[in-house]
């Protein structure tokens, strides 16, 4: 309990700079957190080898010490996190984030190692293009290939049809639902249940 009041007490001075308390309160109310984890690996790539209806584009990576100069990809190129994005016609159509501080899967009891795949967009007019299921093979392949990890976690809402047919035309496999009720960054009564 004691962990949990430090770590709320952090995010209650780190956030407090850069929000109103109105907003600080709102995150303090209970609400149900319904997560689906997939994982991609040397197996999953081997499984599904291209992402069928995918355009041929450049998936490109960056970071803190390598930024794009858009905001919607610099803005969370911050510490160790990369951004992998693709830019059409010199607009960002799709992002996502690469990260290792992301400790979701460790908090209910999974690999706490592998880095996790987090805010992913496709913003509306490139939406259809199979863009997301694409980065998100890209991202699997690049981590491998340095070396950095045998696999990438990313989670999607469990409400998030769309984006759940991308990671499974990506070829991601199923892990685990992770639901618990969240306050702030706390979650209470987690549970890893099997995919329905």
């Amino acid at each position: 309990m004691f962990e949990a009041a430090k770590r709320l007490a952090f995010l209650v001075r780190e956030k407090c700079r850069a929000y109103t308390l109105g907003q600080i309160f709102s995150r303090l109310l209970p609400e149900r957190f319904d997560l689906l984890l997939y994982e991609g690996d040397a197996e999953t790539l081997a499984a599904v080898p291209r992402v069928e209806g995918a355009p041929e584009v450049e998936v490109r990576r960056f970071d803190a010490a390598h930024l794009s100069g858009f905001p919607e990809i610099d803005e969370r190129a911050v510490g160790h996190r990369e951004v992998y994005a693709v830019i059409i016609d010199g607009r960002v159509a799709h992002r996502v984030v690469l990260t290792w501080d992301i400790t979701l899967p460790a908090r209910f009891g999974l690999d706490a190692k592998a880095p996790v795949m987090d805010l992913g967009f496709t913003w509306p007019e490139f939406r259809g293009r199979r863009l997301q299921p694409l980065v998100r093979r890209y991202v699997t392949q690049d981590v491998i290939a340095r070396g950095l990890y045998h696999k990438v976690y990313g989670g999607i809402d469990s409400g998030n049809v769309a984006s759940q047919h991308g990671n499974a035309r990506a070829g991601m496999r199923h892990v685990a639902r992770l639901k618990a009720l969240r306050v702030g960054g706390l979650f209470f009564h987690k549970q890893v249940l099997p995919w329905e």
